[in-house]
């Protein structure tokens, strides 16, 4: 249920799901090459931040609540986006610095919402779902309303 409930946050939050209702069906040729290309985007981002990074920063105790985690999970949201910005400086250039500071914070965003999914289940799995989901939408979003 919390997964469920903060991946419909996020989604909410980033604007996926109003896009979601304004993209047309897609040819089945994108949708396979969409869910190939993004799918290692995923898992590689996610098994860095959240399974290698993450992991390595929370506490070394028994028992980890959100509290004790949360200076854990900020930190790795904080280079999570940071990891983005040589991408979208690509998209936005060095003119779009607004745009570039509003999308790096909602990449920090899910950032911790990702990190807090996977402190509470303490696996990657339900991240890289979220995370695959996020990038497919963005994606078919950009293409289907560009046109």
């Amino acid at each position: 249920v919390l997964i469920i409930g903060l991946a419909l946050i996020w989604f909410l939050i980033s604007g996926i799901i109003p896009l979601m209702f304004s993209i047309p069906a897609p040819s089945l040729m994108s949708i396979l090459t969409l869910l190939y290309t993004l799918y290692p985007v995923a898992v590689s981002e996610e098994f860095v931040f959240r399974g290698f990074m993450l992991s390595r920063l929370l506490p070394r105790t028994e028992h980890i609540d959100l509290v004790t985690a949360l200076p854990a999970v900020v930190i790795d949201a904080l280079y999570f986006a940071m990891a983005h910005v040589p991408v979208y400086m690509a998209v936005y250039g060095i003119g779009g610095l607004v745009q570039l500071i509003y999308t790096i914070g909602l990449i920090f965003v899910y950032g911790i919402i990702s990190g807090v999914i996977f402190v509470s289940t303490r696996n990657v799995v339900p991240d890289i779902i979220i995370h695959w989901i996020n990038d497919y939408l963005a994606i078919m979003a950009m293409i289907y309303l560009m046109h």
